[in-house]
């Protein structure tokens, strides 16, 4: 193990933004480890560069999920200290490509553990990067595995979280599925927007600039990387280049050879959360400004989704997000949290939702500050790195289990609380039952909910103990 206190960095992105090259960048320097995407912890070190643009295509996607099941189990403690394991004698250990800012908050079981890693987010136009992933999607119809990720879980969620797409125009039915799954990409980008620390950059300036390439770099591993080290890379290019040369267009041609339909999915799925912080970072999104149509729609309509979906089975599950019972996880953070403004009051660290447009919490009546605190709209922490993890937890984006069959119910965490659902309750999903109906479900006993886990607990052993004696005389009077 290093003597040396080790430096940690990690670059977070959705993916096709040159991430392969720009871990092969980081790479160049001997005294760095880094780890790619899910790829083999190992892959970017054995991997030579050269090789890897003559080889690269869609079977080195396929393999980019080795490690996924790893990433998964493994707290970002754990995933760290795997790091120093596979290169001991380094001193920069870090990633590209295997979190989102999302999922790398949500992996980390302690506050100081994000207070001690550099973390930098790239990101790249939304016109290419939509492009780019549709036609991955396409190229992975050839892979049933991959293919079955795509159209089995990605686009099903999209259209929970969107269910106007289901009368939406479709002309083809997988071309549908595949540009629904890459706006989709685009769209969770605003899950990243409420972390406060981290900072953007542009995957286009790094690909060109090498001065901006060679600051980037320093700055994540703290380490020197002159010009030679580094300046081939510019020169050569990505590694996988997923659009082919007709594609390769500017971001307002792709938008132009958009057919309609395609447009529209764009319109109605990319937030204007999302809009507003790219254009900040200076992206041209004049196009997806107003109306998706130019009057190029034909006379002819088309069959929508819907209809593609009961042709495919008359009682099609996606059919039933048409009459969706409350606001969308994507919706509820783009119309009502729209991200949140950093506030060092009182020696904590509060996150408050722009909407609420509060800079002195001083100024707050302490009834208003819990009402606040209560709806997920001002987060507070003893530091920065807490405040992330609150945020993380308040935006998850399903529940998850803690606990099964506790005396009859399951324990669940969403959303910043812990919930306590009765097994005999017919709605299984805390996620689709509307705020407005948990007061009458707790006076029935069917559900509660709390801040804390031990509360839960408290509280199903109370019920339980209290039914236990007409349980018994039931089964006596049987």
């Amino acid at each position: 193990m290093n003597i040396v206190s080790p430096r940690f960095f990690g670059v977070t992105n959705p993916g096709l933004s040159a991430t392969r090259w720009l871990a092969h960048v980081l790479g160049a320097h001997p005294d760095v480890y880094v780890a790619h995407g899910k790829h083999a912890l190992d892959s970017v070190q054995r991997e030579d560069f050269e090789k890897a643009k003559e080889t690269a295509g869609i079977d080195s996607l396929v393999r980019g999920n080795d490690m996924a099941g790893f990433y998964a189990a493994s707290t970002l403690e754990e995933v760290l200290t795997r790091y120093q394991e596979e290169k001991p004698a380094a001193r920069a250990f870090g990633f590209v490509h295997s979190y989102t800012v999302h999922t790398l908050i949500r992996a980390a079981r302690h506050a100081e553990t994000l207070e001690n890693i550099c973390i930098q987010n790239l990101v790249r136009h939304p016109i290419t990067y939509i492009s780019s992933h549709y036609s991955l999607v396409r190229q992975a119809e050839r892979y049933p595995k991959l293919y079955a990720h795509y159209v089995g879980c990605v686009f099903p969620e999209a259209v929970k979280e969107y269910p106007e797409l289901i009368l939406l125009e479709c002309p083809d039915y997988r071309a549908f599925v595949a540009f629904v799954v890459s706006c989709f990409g685009v769209a969770n980008l605003i899950r990243d927007l409420a972390y406060p620390r981290i900072r953007s950059v542009r995957m286009e300036k790094l690909t060109s600039d090498l001065d901006a390439l060679r600051n980037f770099c320093e700055e994540l591993t703290g380490l020197p990387y002159s010009a030679d080290m580094i300046s081939g890379f510019i020169r050569q290019g990505a590694i996988n280049l997923h659009r082919t040369d007709k594609e390769r267009k500017g971001p307002n041609d792709l938008y132009q050879g958009w057919e309609v339909w395609q447009r529209d999915i764009a319109h109605v799925m990319i937030p204007s959360t999302v809009i507003d912080w790219l254009e900040n970072m200076d992206y041209d999104l004049s196009m997806l400004r107003g109306k998706s149509n130019d009057g190029r729609r034909s006379g002819t309509l088309a069959p929508c989704l819907g209809d593609q979906l009961r042709a495919l089975d008359a009682k099609h599950p996606l059919l039933a997000y048409l009459d969706p019972t409350e606001a969308s996880d994507l919706r509820f953070i783009d119309e009502e949290l729209q991200g949140f403004n950093l506030v060092h009051q009182h020696g904590q660290a509060h996150a408050v939702a722009r909407s609420v447009d509060v800079h002195d919490l001083s100024m707050l009546e302490p009834g208003r500050l819990r009402e606040l605190q209560d709806r997920g709209l001002c987060l507070t922490g003893d530091s920065v790195a807490d405040v992330w993890v609150a945020i993380s937890r308040s935006l998850s984006v399903r529940p998850e289990l803690i606990q099964s069959n506790l005396r009859g119910y399951d324990l669940v965490a969403f959303r910043g609380k812990i919930f306590a659902r009765s097994r005999a309750f017919e709605i299984a999903d805390i996620d689709r039952i509307a705020v407005q109906h948990f007061p009458e479900l707790e006076r029935r006993e069917k559900l509660y909910v709390s801040d804390s886990l031990a509360d839960a607990r408290a509280w199903v052993e109370r019920i339980t103990y209290r039914l236990r004696p007409k349980r018994i005389l039931a089964r006596l009077l049987r």
